[in-house]
């Protein structure tokens, strides 16, 4: 969502991040795809299209049509410029739990909201980063257990509905809509 503002990815930069003291979970495979980054770099090593889309990371891919965004829980904020996050002009609003230890909110949200300029960043007491998935199937809960208890003991559905409602003013203070 904030590449459709604006936001410019650097990977190097990223992967010094992954390499520094200050590097977080982001950096790490996740649990809904652990085998993400050795089928990404078999992916990158092999196929002309992936390493063509690599080279092309760093370019702007702002849409225009864009007017508002609203970025839930971001990961790898650290992967985009200062410089692009400052000039991004768009209305801004970050939503992340505060418990979200997948994509920790100092390294990711944070960053992202006070790199933009009257960004506005709203933390969801006892919520992690999976909160704002649906609610998980039985299935779920059994194949992939950490996507589907929520850090705190949040509930998903109250905290959406929060979440929801101040969506829903932001977009309407943002684009100006009807009450």
């Amino acid at each position: 969502m904030l590449s459709l503002a604006g936001a410019r990815t650097d990977l190097a930069a990223y992967g010094a991040f992954c390499r520094s003291p200050a590097r977080d979970f982001t950096c790490g495979p996740q649990p809904e795809f652990p085998e993400a980054p050795e089928a990404f770099a078999r992916l990158a090593a092999t196929d002309s299209a992936a390493r063509a889309s690599l080279r092309r990371a760093g370019a702007s891919h702002a849409d225009p049509r864009v007017r508002a965004v609203i970025a839930l829980a971001p990961a790898v904020a650290r992967a985009l410029t200062r410089a692009s996050l400052a000039a991004v002009r768009v209305p801004l609003l970050v939503v992340v739990g505060d418990s979200d230890h997948v994509a920790p909110p100092a390294t990711n949200a944070r960053y992202a909201a006070a790199g933009v300029p009257g960004a506005r960043l709203v933390t969801v007491p006892r919520a992690g980063h999976y909160v704002f998935l649906d609610p998980c199937t039985e299935r779920g809960r059994r194949v992939i257990p950490a996507l589907c208890v929520d850090a705190g003991g949040s509930d998903r559905a109250t905290a959406q509905a929060r979440v929801i409602a101040q969506a829903v003013g932001f977009l309407r203070d943002a684009l100006d809509a009807p009450r």
